[in-house]
């Protein structure tokens, strides 16, 4: 039986955690690997990972990205922090190195970009890597490398790379020199989403909408907001919208402050983070994915998955999940016109949208499941440990 490490790049409970969650209980259930993780401190997922019956490291260690948002000035502050935590980031290598022994690991797969040390520890003593590639980063995060030059090299290294949507593929296929590179789609626990008795639109007083995502530019919470600014001067169709998502102040005030000037106050509520989101889904009718460059959209599938009706930006991961008019709505990403013209159709057209939040349903169902997701992933290591023919 072989042994797999997974890396977690974070403490939280984002969507990488979860699906990395995920997909190590599904491993550890089919009886051919043994699974153990490794987390870089300590937080929400160890209940996550005691819960589900896996055995956890943590630990403490550091990022080798870093924000775009730094000002000038604060660039020689951010490069000694940087290099004080890549000088702490080696006792974290030797750390790990002893675990990767003493648990006599065969492949560790680290979930995201954000974290080198594991790779390190493992290459260093010969271990096989996979690197799960789960963002583009400027793109969607508005985040790099420090030094992407050495990253890239070192990813290069990687037995195999797995990208989470063809649109990252097309991104880091052409950056990095690795022939082993392959695009699998992200997977969803069913049960936990699938809502067999959903129908949208029951209530005749009010639609409910949502979105969940991080409050930040390019996730298009100000876009969705000024499109229903325009809707409800169009409308006497009282509507609804909860925005689930963490923010730092300086956002949380700049999306104050635009509800407000567009006269929204009564119509928006800004909810912060929330674990529960499948609670708000149960209670919607249409969700969106507003995102300029989306790697993969799991809330979008989420939201398929619980029966809404999904509008999403034509761009990026969401255009991959979504056919437009048949899985959910598409609208031409930075048109506010055309977002509105396309919620006003959903609400005009009620038994149009009840078909495409359907097929939408299912389409996710069969599609983008953790099992799935497993089994695609079981085939590349064993193509890394048995050498057997690799079709995704």
């Amino acid at each position: 039986m072989k042994k797999i490490a997974f890396v977690g790049t974070d403490a939280l409970l984002s969507g990488a955690t979860l699906s990395m969650i995920a997909l190590a209980k599904h491993l550890q259930e089919t009886k051919e690997y043994n699974v153990i993780v490794i987390i870089p401190g300590h937080g929400e997922i160890e209940e996550y990972l005691k819960n589900n019956g896996l055995k956890y490291y943590v630990v403490k260690s550091y990022s080798w990205i870093i924000s775009n948002y730094r000002k000038i000035n604060e660039k020689m502050l951010i490069n000694f922090k940087y290099y004080i935590k890549t000088f702490l980031n080696t006792f974290a290598i030797k750390k790990i190195e002893k675990i990767l022994l003493a648990e006599k690991v065969d492949l560790i797969h680290i979930n995201s970009l954000y974290s080198y040390v594991a790779a390190k520890a493992a290459i260093k003593n010969n271990i096989k890597v996979i690197w799960h590639i789960r963002e583009f980063l400027e793109e969607d995060q508005n985040a790099k490398f420090f030094n992407k030059e050495k990253a890239l090299k070192l990813i290069e290294k990687s037995t195999a790379i797995i990208t989470i949507s063809k649109s990252v593929y097309n991104k880091y296929s052409k950056l990095i020199n690795n022939n082993n590179i392959y695009m699998i789609y992200n997977g969803i626990d069913v049960s936990k989403y699938y809502n067999e008795n959903k129908e949208i639109f029951k209530k005749d007083s009010i639609i409910e909408l949502v979105l969940a995502g991080t409050i930040q530019d390019g996730k298009g919470q100000k876009e969705l907001l000024k499109a229903l600014s325009l809707l409800k001067n169009e409308t006497k169709r009282k509507f609804h919208l909860t925005l689930l998502g963490y923010a730092n102040t300086k956002a949380k005030n700049e999306l104050n402050q635009l509800i407000n000037s567009l006269g929204l106050e009564n119509n928006v509520d800004y909810i912060g983070f929330n674990k529960n989101v499948k609670d708000f889904f149960d209670k919607a009718d249409i969700s969106f994915n507003c995102s300029k460059s989306e790697a993969y959209g799991r809330t979008t599938v989420e939201a398929m998955l619980s029966g809404l009706l999904v509008i999403g930006s034509n761009t990026a991961g969401t255009a991959e999940l979504i056919e437009d008019m048949k899985t959910g709505l598409l609208y031409e990403y930075g048109n506010e016109e055309d977002l509105k013209e396309k919620i006003k159709f959903a609400i005009q057209n009620k038994n149009i949208s009840r078909k495409i939040a359907c097929t939408g349903q299912e389409y996710a169902k069969n599609e983008y499941t953790s099992i799935k997701n497993m089994e695609s992933i079981r085939k590349v290591y064993d193509k890394i440990f048995y050498n057997e023919k690799l079709i995704i």
